[in-house]
């Protein structure tokens, strides 16, 4: 068996409240969690590890971005002030979230290492790539025709 979790590295200047089993987030689903919060070999920033499970292993690839996921999310308008309530689960549980381009990068290999964003742009949150994952992708594998 050739597939399984993916281990990346995670590497910020700072700890922003990272707690190993905090959650791994893709368009508020949870897909994997903080195994390891520490300093970088050199003292130089933070270095999470994190686990995507095997099912989503191939949502990140190396253009992927991620972000701390301890924000507060206020939307103010002339309709009033409106909160995102799973930000508010964010600011208690902390982690983090990824977003993938429309156009996907290569797929990763465990050991990959990607910087972590302070918060997510704008821009992160409106990409919608297509990217079979888990049982759709052994789906779409089943039904290959057979090599002769």
């Amino acid at each position: 068996r050739d597939r399984e979790c993916l281990e990346l590295l995670i590497e910020s200047p700072e700890r922003f409240g990272l707690q190993v089993n905090a959650p791994v987030v893709y368009r508020g689903l949870e897909v994997g969690s903080v195994v390891a919060v520490g300093l970088s070999p050199d003292s130089r920033f933070i270095q999470c590890r994190v686990i995507i499970r095997e099912m989503y292993r191939d949502l990140v690839r190396d253009n992927t971005v991620f972000w701390n996921r301890s924000g507060v999310r206020v939307d103010a308008g002339l309709g009033g002030v409106r909160v995102d309530a799973e930000s508010l689960v964010g600011v208690l549980i902390g982690g983090i979230e990824f977003a993938t381009p429309d156009q996907p990068g290569k797929p990763v290999r465990t050991g990959h290492r990607f910087s972590l964003a302070t918060q997510a742009d704008s821009q992160w949150r409106s990409w919608r790539p297509r990217l079979a994952h888990g049982n759709y992708l052994q789906l779409l594998q089943d039904r290959l025709p057979a090599p002769i």
